[in-house]
């Protein structure tokens, strides 16, 4: 449409770019400066509260009763556009440990929509004797 062809072309759209397939067999893309975005992000990792029920009758009994629940992953705040702004695609990678084959490490930080980590929700209840 209207991409970038040659040398002098003026555009805002980047050529179509695959450069051939690689030694391994994957066909190999290369990534484009017009898709960088702030990934910059504030996360609340990890939330536990717990409260211990004070009780004279449990407490002449030797009974120690504690009510607790943990959230994990529980709130990111970003601009960032993308499902989750620490991406990794292809974290597998030989020069990662992964498997001889596999794309290179060049993909980490390239977001092909790698999907948050899940929110984890704990609750419950600790009686002691």
């Amino acid at each position: 449409m209207n991409r970038w062809r040659k040398p002098g072309d003026i555009t805002d759209v980047p050529a179509a770019n695959i450069t051939g397939i690689n030694t391994a067999g994957f066909s190999t893309i290369v990534p484009s400066s017009r898709f960088i975005e702030n990934g910059a992000f504030v996360r609340l990792k990890s939330l536990s509260l717990s409260y211990i029920i004070k009780n004279s009758a449990l407490d002449k009994q030797g009974i120690k009763v504690r009510l607790f629940a943990t959230a994990q992953n529980l709130l990111t705040i970003t601009k960032y556009k993308g499902y989750y702004p620490e991406v990794n695609s292809f974290s597998g990678s030989s020069q990662n440990g992964g498997t001889l084959g596999s794309p290179s490490s060049t993909a980490i930080g390239i977001d092909y929509g790698t999907y948050p980590q899940t929110k984890t929700y704990t609750a419950g209840l600790n009686v002691s004797f």
